[in-house]
């Protein structure tokens, strides 16, 4: 499903805001098996399966497993709110 429907499904959205989010949104594809550096932004995964990890104490920690359909972000990333 397109990452658009997926945000109406919580949601609805006006016209201006479906494009203001055309204007930033970045499609990056990976191939399988690929690696990407994810950071502050949300992510939302049109097809396929992806494993999040992080280093700590040289060890690759998994912290999540997302399948298609679903938003994800780098949680050890995600700013603090004060």
């Amino acid at each position: 499903m397109p990452f658009i429907t997926a945000f109406e499904k919580i949601t609805p959205l006006s016209i201006q805001c479906k494009a203001a989010i055309h204007e930033v949104a970045q499609l990056q594809s990976l191939p399988k098996g690929g690696r990407a550096m994810i950071d502050q932004e949300l992510y939302y995964l049109e097809s396929g399966l992806i494993r999040v990890v992080y280093q700590a104490d040289a060890k690759e920690i998994t912290s999540q497993f997302e399948h298609k359909g679903r938003f994800f972000m780098a949680v050890k990333n995600f700013p603090e709110q004060d």
